[in-house]
């Protein structure tokens, strides 16, 4: 078991990949989120990480729909508290359901990924890296 501290925003690496590639831990525990989420999932998909371990991020997942069919199976996605856009239900909150309406309309995508996120697949363990 190892801790890595990457620099916030650094967008580059090449080197905690290198490390967790010789650690080989089950899973890999981070907070990546934004830029770093998303360099982090293209950079360990080109070098394999995401076969060999599972990565779990607490707090991401608004930029998941980036990849659509294209995110990499051993990925876990979670958010903290509660801040879906389905809470409260926008069924019993016409201004809610109208920001998320008007997003969609513009955007093309949610403002946040619902509850029935793709969920990847991997092994389960006990060893963390990030």
């Amino acid at each position: 078991m190892d801790t890595l501290w990457p620099k916030l925003q650094q967008n580059e690496f090449s080197g905690e990949i290198s490390k967790l590639l010789s650690l080989r831990p089950e899973v890999v525990f981070t907070s990546f989120w934004g830029g770093d989420f998303v360099s982090f999932i293209n950079q360990g998909r080109a070098r394999g990480v995401f076969d060999q371990m599972t990565i779990l991020f607490n707090n991401d997942g608004a930029n998941i729909e980036e990849f659509g069919k294209d995110l990499p199976d051993g990925i876990i996605v979670g958010f903290r508290g509660p801040h879906w856009i389905e809470y409260p239900d926008p069924k019993e909150n016409p201004l809610q359901k109208e920001f998320i309406d008007l997003y969609r309309a513009k955007y093309g995508k949610c403002p946040m990924p619902p509850r029935k996120l793709p969920r990847g697949s991997g092994p389960a363990g006990g060893k963390s890296g990030l």
